[in-house]
């Protein structure tokens, strides 16, 4: 009998424990994290960087970045670039500066200077400037428009401002207009990502797309449509999905 009560005694523990782990967990679930989309560092402490590239469809041949040029004699601080694995000032660190807001400061890796929303518009396109010091009021919100896209915009005198990659027309799109592969889409991946998404596209062959994995590994053509592949994360046409 003794045996038996301590054996309920530690089954109650355990629930008790299992329960309070779940709490937990809703606790976080529940909680705002979204400063967490985009980790400073990884695992082991090192720094992460990340390409922010137009997720226009006119530009995915191309997969242009976002480039600090202000270093440059150029009157434009920030350009869009064609990719280049080898560019460091195409590398952005993300700062949260709010998780509610989800708002973020971007540094630039070579030049080390803060994406400003001081600035001015040239043919409706918004020009910043570069910041040496983080202020807060310069952060940029970045908000999920699909699984891959965000759209990234910044508050001047007062009113809302989103980051177009060419000549709109307009500040700001129609209301309630779908914002996917539009001019103000973006996608922000990691720098150790990129290539592997890159060669998701070379690969993709009509009717019979290429398939990888998260390290850039390509899988055999066919497994994706004989589901053959393991549960995970694959990359296929440019962008990710869940088996």
């Amino acid at each position: 009998m003794c045996r038996i009560r301590l054996s309920q005694e530690k089954m109650k523990k355990m629930k008790r424990k299992a329960k309070t782990m779940l709490l937990l967990l809703a606790a976080l679930t529940a909680t705002d994290s979204s400063a967490q989309d985009y980790p400073q560092t990884d695992e082991d402490g090192r720094t992460i960087y990340y390409k922010v590239m137009s997720a226009c469809p006119e530009y995915a041949a191309t997969r242009l970045c976002v480039q600090d040029k202000s270093q440059s004699r150029t009157g434009y601080t920030y350009v869009l670039m064609k990719h280049d694995a080898q560019e460091q000032r195409q590398e952005w660190m993300l700062i949260a500066v709010s998780a509610a807001d989800h708002t973020y400061n971007l540094r630039n890796r070579v030049s080390y200077r803060y994406v400003s929303t001081a600035g001015s518009w040239v043919d409706d396109i918004y020009v910043p400037t570069y910041a040496v010091r983080k202020v807060d009021s310069d952060a940029l919100t970045l908000t999920p428009i699909s699984d891959d896209q965000v759209t990234i915009s910044y508050r001047e005198n007062g009113d809302e401002r989103l980051l177009a990659a060419r000549k709109v027309g307009m500040p700001l799109p129609p209301k309630g207009d779908s914002l996917v592969d539009s001019p103000w889409a973006w996608r922000i991946v990691r720098t150790s990502e990129v290539t592997g998404i890159e060669e998701a596209h070379a690969g993709c062959q009509e009717g019979h797309p290429a398939v990888f994995d998260l390290t850039g590994r390509r899988i055999s053509d066919r497994t994706l449509r004989s589901r053959t592949l393991p549960h995970g994360v694959y990359v296929v046409v440019g962008k990710k999905i869940i088996i």
